[in-house]
């Protein structure tokens, strides 16, 4: 269950308590029932506006796991890591490459069914807080769903990143007390900008 509370979103569930509100509302229409209408067009007007409100600001974005987190914080995360730094094509980049256990990843699935994409970017922003880094604001899709090209499977890139561009590398990796498979991050390198 836990590794599905990062594909709900709080919009999804407004959503659904909307439409249960919106069942409710026919039902007590149809049974005529007076002393509940007034109730009902209550409920229904709050979720809408809810659901209005989330769908218009960038809390669409926020999941069950980001509430969770934000308000029962998980132990403080211990990352592994070694830094390479060097040049290539006259430009200097810094790279970060992971050791196991390796960093989680939030992804989700597009429609298509073909890439995972970084809705939200917190568990990102979790580890460049871990290394001292600035964070990153949005949240990309998979670079090979942009390019077309295979060699991007598994990266993420984010351009207007403050020190340069962001390049991300992602990995599948198996929990070791369980048999459960998630999205990790491998190795992060910053092409500098100067």
């Amino acid at each position: 269950m836990e590794k599905y509370l990062h594909l709900i979103s709080l919009s999804d569930i407004v959503g659904i308590l909307l439409i249960f509100s919106l069942f409710w509302l026919v039902k007590v229409l149809a049974k005529k029932e007076n002393e509940n209408i007034f109730k009902a067009i209550i409920l229904l007007l709050f979720f809408l506006a809810i659901f209005l409100y989330l769908n218009q600001s960038d809390s669409n974005k926020l999941t069950i796991s980001d509430l969770k987190n934000n308000f029962f914080p998980s132990k403080t995360i211990e990352i592994k890591y070694r830094v390479v730094r060097g040049v290539a094509n006259r430009n200097e980049y810094i790279k970060y490459v992971f050791n196991k256990p390796y960093p989680t990843l939030s992804v989700k699935m597009d429609k298509s069914g073909s890439y995972f994409n970084i809705v939200n970017p917190e568990s990102v922003n979790k580890v460049l807080r871990y290394l001292d880094l600035p964070e990153v604001k949005e949240g990309v899709p998979e670079l090979s769903s942009v390019t077309g090209s295979a060699y991007d499977t598994s990266q993420y890139r984010w351009e207007k990143y403050p020190r340069g561009i962001l390049i991300l590398e992602k990995t599948l990796c198996r929990s070791g007390d369980s048999l459960t498979v998630s999205h990790c991050i491998l190795v992060i390198t910053i092409h500098l900008r100067y």
